[in-house]
């Protein structure tokens, strides 16, 4: 059984997100960790987020594509607000993790949050 991601960064530019899929070990303890540990700056996590597919995460982006069984496109969603719509509306992608302001955040379909009425 598979943990899938995602893991983007927001453009401030153009106010839109890049995202890449990545199929296996999406929990924190493992992509989380690998993110935080290798792509901990502007350039690696915007490169990391635009690879398209991933079957795994690796320490290096060039391990990452190397061993990946397909090849794919990032995709791109016109919003912070975007990416979570999808996340919502998409129960196998358990994780997203989000590169803006120069740090990462990760979004959880598993951990939600709800405002409760007053």
């Amino acid at each position: 059984m598979s943990t899938n991601s995602y893991i983007a960064y927001y453009n401030e530019a153009t106010g839109k997100v890049v995202a890449t899929y990545c199929h296996y070990d999406g929990y924190i303890e493992c992509n989380g960790k690998i993110l935080a540990d290798n792509y901990n700056d502007q350039y690696s996590a915007e490169a990391v987020a635009s690879g398209g597919y991933y079957s795994a995460l690796y320490e290096t982006i060039g391990e990452s594509v190397a061993k990946s069984v397909h090849s794919e496109d990032p995709m791109e969603f016109d919003s912070i607000e975007g990416l979570i719509a999808e996340l919502a509306d998409c129960p196998f992608i358990e994780y997203a993790y989000l590169w803006v302001e120069g740090q990462w955040f990760v979004l959880s379909s598993q951990h939600r949050v709800y405002s409760v009425a007053a």
